[in-house]
């Protein structure tokens, strides 16, 4: 019989991430959907405008220049900074597919588009394979396929309200943001992010997420 596995076992094993192997035919699919619903999104609102991944014209170097600005500004008058960085935790595989469809609907993706979108995220079934041995088949019912050309822009829908009610400044990319707030005096630079981390701990809690 083979040993139990150890503690530092199962960390290696959730180290390992799934993705998903598609036809060449669906990955092409998968391309055109994308560049239709991020043009969508764009029109309609849809994506945040602190998001800077996956978005026409847009890249890290945003990010950073903008958190870089806020705290130059700050230091030229002498003020206090306090920053948060965060990740959410295995946000492709967390993600509610209902509340995924009805954020998209709300934010304009409507028609055929939607119908797709439904179809690709409905009844999704898969195996595992390592070497010549190969798992029976699961069905999954939560999350979005990991390698998919469609999953991050759906990531960035589904994450486009988490800091709508975080009062200081943030900036986004893919799963990653920052928050800071800057204050004359650190305590309450420090009690201002605290209250902002609630705001996102509830967010969390009603859409199924977590932070790393």
């Amino acid at each position: 019989m083979p040993p139990k596995p150890s503690k530092e076992d199962y960390n290696t094993t959730k180290s390992y991430r799934p993705i998903t192997l598609e036809s060449k035919i669906g990955n092409l699919m998968e391309i055109i959907v994308k560049r239709r619903l991020v043009w969508k999104l764009e029109v309609e609102d849809g994506m945040a405008d602190t998001q800077n991944a996956y978005c026409n014209n847009r890249s890290c170097t945003q990010s950073l220049m903008r958190a870089i600005q806020c705290i130059h500004e700050g230091m030229v008058k002498q003020h206090s900074y306090v920053m948060v960085v965060i990740d959410y935790e295995s946000c492709f595989k967390r993600v509610w597919r209902a509340g995924l469809l009805k954020k998209a609907h709300y934010h304009g993706v409507k028609g055929r588009l939607w119908m797709y979108l439904k179809e690709f995220l409905t009844d999704r079934k898969y195996d595992l394979r390592v070497n010549n041995y190969t798992s029976p088949i699961f069905s999954s019912k939560v999350g979005i396929p990991q390698r998919s050309g469609l999953s991050p822009i759906l990531c960035n829908l589904y994450t486009k309200d988490a800091l709508e009610q975080v009062l200081g400044n943030y900036t986004e990319f893919a799963d990653d943001a920052s928050i800071w707030h800057r204050q004359k005096y650190v305590n309450q630079a420090i009690e201002d992010m605290n209250a902002d981390l609630k705001q996102v701990e509830l967010w969390c809690n009603k859409w199924n997420m977590n932070i790393a």
